[in-house]
């Protein structure tokens, strides 16, 4: 996740990411508390300049230790369902897939 002052929305984000073994923020030198509040939350925090979002998501990406990496911005959540369907847990030809779109996720009939 890359932040800038986000700390008002910051923290329904990470409660919905739970389910995530690493949480990865890249924060553009926040002055309200994203900073602070990502570290409680246990995410790995580092701190760079902005120079696009483009550069600034693949930084984050890379910063990644596992083969999956679910990019969110501060303001998006992960309902209960999805969080419940991780690529790890969803191998077998009996889950349907998932189609996602921006702010919802549904299932996807076989």
């Amino acid at each position: 996740m890359i932040t800038l002052n986000e700390a008002d929305r910051l923290g329904d984000c990470l409660a919905s990411l739970g389910f995530c073994d690493e949480i990865v923020v890249v924060d553009s030198y926040s002055s309200d508390a994203t900073v602070t509040l990502a570290r409680c939350f246990g995410a790995r925090v580092q701190q760079r300049h902005f120079d696009g979002y483009r550069s600034q998501k693949q930084f984050a990406v890379d910063m990644a230790s596992h083969p999956w990496v679910l990019c969110l911005d501060a303001d998006e959540r992960i309902s209960p369902e999805l969080a419940g369907r991780r690529p790890d847990r969803c191998r077998t030809a009996a889950a349907p897939p998932l189609r996602l779109r921006r702010g919802a996720a549904r299932t996807v009939p076989p």
